[in-house]
């Protein structure tokens, strides 16, 4: 790190020793090196621009399984393939005369995936991230030019909501420094660098110039959209891993609410961030998250669902402490097989905006543990504190 005004480091450490013996120093340095490399092992790293130079922001984080992100089918493994064919062709690229740089272009609506899929993407290849905010007031051209010259080695270079950063608002308004040029420049002018991987997203294609994504500044463009079934379907084995007719049940009920917003004139698309809302809203229960699938789109209306059901299981697990309670949750079993069936879920499903019908609720809970394991341990504090 040195300082930008007189061009210094901030910081020198000067080492001394008696003798004749180098070694030392290079044994220190060894060690040195393996620490740091050892504290930041199994993390992607993440660097933000200070200066003309990039500072790392935190201690990183722990890298995110490529899988753990749901796309459209074939939608990340083309991606993922493209940018290990683009690292392992430099000198195809030098051979040939062509830039040795990639530029990739994520566009869709927000919360659909594009971040957390780079994010994920750099840690699988083993690459860190370094993030350049267009809005900065104080990035100026000449300070972008330097600060794509000095990337740090093995980093995507990740620019966010590229539409925002030349709104006509701001324009108006005049609180960037960056220019339009400037930027086109930096990615694919005279002076611009090489050996490196860009990616932009944006949540509004529409609002990008023409000569900010045409090939040479981005050469892969790929829609992240809404949820399709077969994410949705992965998503609920997300959460319940076991459940497979479950999840089918689970899109189709999903379906059918979409079709009846879609012909009242409501938007029915779903966001993957919304999905995963939905799920961790209903996480204790493959009940609750299948009888409620019509009020996906109603988030107030989930979280009141998730309150009842939670304040039902702890009524039941204080209930059950009692012999009566005992000989009366028996009686109905016996009375009720077929209620009583493994995964069986229809007995509680259905109705819209039914009241959930509490004792079947509870049946079912005592025979899907593997997905309600959180569930089943709170019902067993709330047991031993009222003891």
């Amino acid at each position: 790190m040195i300082d930008l005004q007189s061009g210094s480091p901030w910081e020198t450490v000067t080492l001394t020793s008696l003798g004749r013996d180098k070694g030392i120093f290079t044994s220190i340095l060894q060690e040195a090196r393996a620490l740091a490399v050892q504290k930041s092992a199994g993390k992607t790293l993440l660097f933000n621009a200070w200066g003309t130079e990039w500072k790392q922001f935190g201690t990183g984080r722990n890298k995110r399984p490529l899988e753990s992100v749901l796309l459209p089918p074939g939608l990340g493994e083309r991606l993922h393939a493209d940018v290990v064919e683009f690292t392992k062709s430099q000198q195809w690229y030098l051979e040939r005369g062509i830039p040795y740089r990639r530029g990739y272009l994520l566009y869709g609506p927000p919360g659909c995936g594009k971040s957390s899929f780079i994010f994920a993407l750099a840690g699988s290849l083993n690459y860190n991230l370094a993030l350049l905010n267009l809005n900065d007031k104080g990035l100026t051209d000449d300070r972008l030019n330097a600060l794509l010259a000095v990337v740090p080695p093995r980093c995507i270079i990740l620019l966010e909501d590229v539409d925002a950063a030349f709104s006509k608002e701001r324009e108006q308004k005049n609180t960037y420094s960056v220019t339009f040029s400037g930027l086109l420049n930096a990615l694919d002018g005279v002076a611009s660098t090489e050996e490196r991987v860009i990616f932009m997203t944006t949540n509004h294609l529409e609002r990008l110039d023409a000569a900010l994504i045409r090939p040479g500044r981005v050469d892969v463009k790929l829609e992240v959209g809404y949820a399709t079934p077969q994410q949705m379907k992965g998503m609920f084995l997300r959460f319940f891993p076991t459940a497979e007719r479950e999840a089918e049940q689970f899109v189709a009920a999903v379906h059918r609410a979409q079709t009846k917003r879609a012909a009242q004139g409501l938007s029915a698309n779903l966001s993957m961030a919304e999905l995963q809302g939905y799920f961790l809203v209903h996480k204790h229960s493959i009940v609750t998250a299948l009888s409620h699938a019509d009020t996906i789109h109603d988030t107030q209306k989930q979280t009141a669902v998730a309150a009842s059901f939670v304040s039902s299981i702890r009524a039941a697990a204080a209930a059950s402490s009692s012999p009566a309670a005992t000989s009366a949750a028996a009686a109905s079993s016996s009375a009720s097989p077929d209620a009583a069936a493994p995964g069986d879920v229809e007995c509680v499903t259905a109705v819209p905006d039914a009241p959930v019908d509490h004792a079947a609720v509870r049946l079912i809970q005592q025979r899907i543990e593997a997905e309600e394991a959180a569930a089943e341990a709170a019902a067993k504090n709330d047991k031993s504190a009222q003891r």
